[in-house]
């Protein structure tokens, strides 16, 4: 079956089978088939028991689901084309208790230019000018909105965490990381230089989307766990068409009250693919680490009959992929929450929401997640199949358009 999504193409596979015969377009389904995100879960997995305390705190009741997507924190992806103008983005502090923004340290403020598609524009709230105690406070409050952009000119990717546009050619952002190799353009802005000393040579879409597992710490993206937005993003074109499966392992923010306590050495508190972990962690008091692979059990190991449980088919279909691809633990969250793209079906999200606490009871730790085996565990994939290969973002026309339903 292929599907058409705002300009473009993409195979899906209803079936599992081989490998998919079509590649794979890397920015609606990103990373090499090497990838945590796109590894599936294998038949000799171990899990954790249900006495096992990370089983506990990820089953914990209290805790109920939640779904970014169109409330400000879903993620958005567009692919700019040189038709776009071009947008100057300079990377700024902003400082909650004094709201402006700050210069960063010397040598990452510098400007760096793409181009920037017209239809992207966060919600700002413009503040007027000021100036106290050196710290710039032009315009705009940063929206938190996860931000991806595909610059089709150059062929490199954006991720930038709290931005904020102030017009059609200038916007400020916190973090941006970019697989864009030539320091004359990125002009040491915040993330890149981490990101260069971590893999130089991997491109944002169609690399692993993690560092490699002997690097720590090692920032690839604005994750928390150090890792790009886009892995474990739950895609419209995945979410509004009914009986398209989800191929790939989800990103899981938890509750500070689950995750583990602060570490003596922070990489404690980290398992692959993990490479950091977020700043606050004395505020954490559970157990479950940044990285750590959460999956519902097949039934021959103690999982449920998912079709047993009287889920909706969107539901279903997010607990088989729960089943057969899992969820990293990448950021804190409210308490239990799955990202999604910023187009996706909200109100069909909202129903497969509180039917998420119906898998609850049964999620449990991955304990063989091991970076050098293709199948997580070993053993035949649960899903019959690997992923195909990645090509690079492609348009089937000139005009610039959101990867996903816009």
């Amino acid at each position: 079956m292929r599907v058409r999504v705002a300009g473009f193409v993409i195979a899906v596979v209803l079936a599992c089978g081989a490998h998919a015969e079509a590649p794979r377009d890397a920015l609606l389904w990103p990373y090499a088939v090497t990838s945590a995100w796109n590894r599936p879960i294998g038949a000799n997995a171990v899990y954790s028991t249900e006495s096992d305390p990370e089983t506990r705190d990820m089953t914990n009741p209290a805790y109920r689901w939640g779904i970014n997507a169109a409330n400000g924190y879903g993620i958005v992806t567009a692919i700019a084309t040189e038709s776009d103008p071009l947008m100057t983005v300079t990377c700024r502090l902003w400082v909650y208790p004094k709201n402006a923004w700050a210069e960063t340290p010397v040598g990452q403020n510098l400007p760096y230019r793409l181009h920037w598609p017209r239809g992207v524009r966060h919600p700002v709230q413009y503040r007027g000018t000021r100036k106290a105690e050196g710290r710039l406070a032009e315009a705009g409050v940063p929206a938190h909105t996860p931000t991806v952009i595909y610059d089709a000119t150059t062929g490199y990717t954006h991720e930038f965490y709290e931005i904020a546009v102030l017009s059609d050619t200038q916007a400020f952002a916190r973090i941006h990381f970019t697989d864009d190799p030539d320091p004359t353009r990125f002009a040491r802005t915040m993330g890149v230089e981490a990101k260069k000393k971590v893999c130089p040579e991997q491109n944002i879409v169609t690399g692993t989307g993690h560092p490699p597992p002997d690097v720590w710490p090692g920032k690839v993206g604005p994750r928390a766990a150090g890792l790009s937005f886009l892995g474990g993003a739950l895609r419209a074109w995945e979410i509004n068409a009914p009986g398209t499966p989800i191929r790939h392992a989800l990103a899981l923010a938890l509750s500070r009250d689950l995750l583990i306590r602060e570490c003596p050495d922070r990489r404690d508190c980290t398992v692959w693919p993990a490479a950091d972990t977020d700043g606050n962690m004395k505020q954490q008091k559970g157990t479950l680490k940044y990285g750590m692979l959460i999956a519902i059990p097949p039934p021959g190991k103690g999982g449920p009959d998912l079709e047993a449980l009287g889920l909706s088919e969107t539901a279903l279909r997010l607990a088989v992929c729960m089943r057969d691809y899992g969820l990293y633990v990448v950021d804190q969250g409210h308490a239990r929450v799955l990202c999604a793209e910023s187009t996706a079906d909200v109100k069909r999200l909202e129903r497969v929401r509180k039917e998420l606490n119906r898998i609850t009871p049964f999620l449990r730790v991955v304990r063989n997640n091991r970076p050098e085996e293709p199948v997580v565990g070993g053993g035949a994939p649960l899903c019959g199949m690997m992923p195909p290969p990645p090509t690079a973002p492609r348009l089937s026309s000139g005009a610039a358009e959101p990867a996903a339903g816009r």
